[in-house]
């Protein structure tokens, strides 16, 4: 069975163009980004994992256990929501939403949300992911250096050349596990931040201490939102108001139960 499974990868990395290339549906200019998803399944979640353009999903924190599947992406992904991810040992293409809480092919950019971690005895990190977002369904991913050794073995199924491109794209930061406190202080800061879909509306509101009995602060339509520092489960936030003013306050980016509220705005 493992033969043939291995078998399979290599027939399809033919079939997708000599292992060398990804390939995806119709080409688009501007593939379209998998927003953050509902908070229900976040609300669980210890963080989150910059998945590999390679994505092997693991029965257990091991090497040696069972491949469920691999999922392949790439910078170039493109086309509808329905065909962006594909799924090598199922062959069959996936919405980009069931695997990924964020998934931002340009900027080379796709986010699992992380349940659970585990070292294990050789003291690299393994994390349990969610790989349907409906479901709850869970698998384990290996960190960077454990996933270049999954890359590197001759039964991952990944050619010279495949692995070479699979090398240069996946950087210095795929593989990695951020905790949402990381995520907030290093991407929130830098590229801004903004609220999930279903964040309650007391939780958007600008006060002026960070508790909730603090007086509000009026604001007309947030524009952009700027983070300047975390406390806790708040945040203090500088808003771009509709009305052209810069009001700076405290909101909750987390709830005291760890349901997330505020997260970087990727785009």
């Amino acid at each position: 069975m493992f033969f043939k499974r291995i078998v399979s990868l290599i027939t399809l990395a033919i079939a997708l163009g000599g292992g060398c290339t990804f390939s995806f549906a119709a080409s688009v200019d501007s593939p379209p980004a998998v927003k953050a998803m509902p908070s229900d399944t976040a609300a669980s979640a210890m963080g989150v994992y910059w998945a590999p353009p390679l994505i092997p999903l693991f029965e257990s924190p091991d090497l040696k256990a069972p491949v469920l599947d691999v999922l392949q992406w790439s910078g170039k992904s493109a086309g509808s929501a329905g065909s962006l991810v594909y799924a090598r040992q199922a062959q069959r293409y996936l919405p980009a939403r069931t695997p990924f809480y964020w998934f931002y092919p340009q900027q080379n950019m796709a986010w699992m949300l992380t349940l659970g971690d585990n070292g294990g005895d050789t003291g690299h990190a393994w994390y349990e992911v969610v790989i349907d977002q409906k479901s709850g369904k869970t698998a384990w991913v290996p960190d960077f250096t454990q996933w270049q050794q999954w890359v590197l073995a001759p039964n991952s199924g990944v050619g010279p050349e495949l692995r070479e491109k699979l090398m240069a794209q996946a950087g210095e930061r795929a593989g990695q596990y951020w905790s949402w406190l990381d995520l907030m202080r290093d991407f929130g800061k830098r590229q801004g931040v903004k609220w999930v879909a279903n964040a309650p509306s007391d939780a958007r509101e600008l006060r002026t201490a960070p508790e909730d009995g603090a007086k509000r602060i009026p604001i007309t339509y947030a524009k952009k939102t700027r983070l300047v520092h975390i406390k806790g489960n708040w945040a203090m936030v500088q808003i771009s108001d509709f009305d052209h003013t810069q009001p700076i306050g405290w909101v909750r980016w987390r709830s005291d139960d760890g349901q997330i509220f505020l997260v970087p705005n990727f785009g």
